[in-house]
């Protein structure tokens, strides 16, 4: 374990390690209420210069997943770190990665 803001509310979390692949970071002991974070959206800190609106609507769907005592993973949309960011109830096998060119 080791201790971090939490990436969505700023407040005091750990980084739990666990079962999940590498690709995600999981978040514990915040008032979000636990979620797991694709790894790269973490590392780049895109999650740093959230507009405030975002930031709520985000630790929202957490806090309402967590509440029907589901998970909650938070990834972009399209693979790509400066995609939408979205909330989902259920672990991709890995972050979803944009389709390739062919």
């Amino acid at each position: 374990m080791h201790a971090i803001p939490c990436p969505l509310c700023e407040e005091p979390a750990r980084i739990v390690d666990g079962p999940a692949p590498v690709e995600w970071l999981m978040i514990e002991g915040c008032p979000c209420g636990g979620f797991g974070a694709w790894a790269d959206l973490v590392a780049a800190r895109r999650l740093k210069h959230l507009h405030p609106e975002e930031r709520g609507r985000l630790q929202a769907r957490v806090r309402n997943l967590r509440a029907l005592n589901q998970t909650a993973w938070l990834v972009t949309a399209d693979g790509r770190l400066d995609g939408p960011l979205v909330v989902l109830a259920e672990r991709t096998e890995r972050p979803p990665r944009p389709p390739t060119q062919p």
